[in-house]
C-alpha cells in the first residue's frame, strides 16, 4: 500500500494531493537550505525527485566537503 491511498482512505483525494505535495515542497525546500550552506547549487536537489539518483545525491552530499564543519567560512 502506497502512502496516497493510504491517505485518501480517510482523506479526500484533493487533500491526500496535498499533503504529498506538501511534503515534497518541505524535503526540497530544507535540501536546497543544506546545499546553499555546503557551497553546492541547489539545484541538486532535483536530484532528490528521481527513483534510484536520489540514493546517489544522497550518498555525494553527504561525503562531500563541508565548509562550516571543516572550520572554514562558507562561501559567499
Amino acid at each position: 500500500m502506497d502512502v496516497l491511498s493510504l491517505l485518501t482512505s480517510w482523506l479526500p483525494s484533493w487533500a491526500a494531493h496535498l499533503v504529498v505535495a506538501l511534503d515534497l515542497v518541505a524535503m526540497m525546500a530544507f535540501a536546497g537550505f543544506a546545499s546553499v550552506r555546503m557551497g553546492k547549487s541547489p539545484l541538486w536537489v532535483l536530484g532528490l525527485l528521481v527513483p534510484f539518483v536520489n540514493v546517489a545525491v544522497i550518498w555525494y552530499l553527504a561525503y562531500s566537503h563541508w565548509p562550516r564543519t571543516d572550520g572554514e567560512d562558507a562561501p559567499r
